[in-house]
């Protein structure tokens, strides 16, 4: 066994005492136990504190106070302290453009490129602008079905209007 500098030595030796220290933790007898009769002496003592408790609660009655504070916080408020001017014009604006880029976009017509085709023997397989589709699955553009693969072309249906048209394969 090769010599030990005093590093090793005193890394050893920490670790002789944690492992000494976790045996003493582990097998050292048990001085307080409590048992089952010293254990029901506090769970009494918690029962006194509880009905005390509800005691001291339903012989106070409502202050001036929390009656005036009931009462005005069922008011309606006059105007509301959270409303900025300066943040509500600044939200209806971008509320504003948002809607305007919904409604651009919904003018749009989509475009599909059909580019893929596969043929396993059990199922076949589109790719359409990019991504891969088995028919009947919905596509990514919302609102359009795949409803048939061929060599040569698909079948698309626009769901809300329930029309159908093909698409060409581009090579």
């Amino acid at each position: 066994m090769p010599k030990l500098n005093t590093r090793q030595i005193v890394i050893l030796a920490l670790m002789v005492l944690a492992i000494l220290y976790g045996a003493y933790e582990f097998l050292k007898p048990r001085l307080a136990t409590k048992g089952p009769a010293e254990m029901a002496a506090p769970a009494v003592d918690v029962k006194k504190f509880v009905s005390d408790v509800n005691t001291g609660l339903s012989a106070d009655a409502a202050g001036e106070f929390e009656v005036y504070a009931a009462i005005r916080a069922e008011t309606p408020w006059g105007r509301d302290p959270f409303f900025e001017r300066a943040g509500y014009v600044e939200y209806a604006s971008l509320q504003e453009s948002f809607v305007k880029a919904k409604a651009a976009e919904a003018g749009k017509t989509i475009t599909f490129a059909y580019t893929g085709y596969l043929d396993s023997g059990r199922r076949k397989v589109a790719i359409i602008n990019g991504v891969e589709y088995f028919a009947g699955e919905p596509l990514v553009e919302e609102g359009y079905v795949l409803r048939a693969i061929d060599k040569s072309k698909v079948v698309i249906e626009k769901k809300l209007e329930g029309v159908k048209f093909d698409v060409l394969i581009q090579e």
